[in-house]
């Protein structure tokens, strides 16, 4: 996983209060939803990851990241924005350095 991606992902947790196992458990508690559907969204934008692949680090069949990215769309685009930016700053931050 990149820097930037993983910063973000990071941010995600501490924002949500999970952890990233909790992303990764199976529960479908409502609060875990939506930190899962944004950290799945950042992965199929920045990372060259396949479906099932994210799946597999998700502990979930591609059909559901598929499903989930549907959803996550309509429901949460301005979360969705919100992260995105924290990325690209985070990626810049990152870049600098080297």
């Amino acid at each position: 996983m990149n820097k930037a991606l993983n910063s973000t992902i990071k941010k995600i947790c501490f924002d949500y209060e999970v952890t990233l196992n909790d992303i990764k458990s199976s529960r479908r508690n409502p609060r875990i939803i939506e930190p899962r559907w944004l950290c799945w969204e950042l992965y199929k934008n920045h990372s060259y990851h396949s479906f099932p692949k994210i799946g597999l680090i998700f502990n979930r069949d591609h059909s559901t990241i598929i499903q989930g990215l549907k959803k996550i769309k309509t429901r949460y685009g301005d979360k969705i924005k919100e992260y995105e930016k924290f990325y690209h700053e985070q990626k810049e931050k990152y870049l600098d350095k080297d």
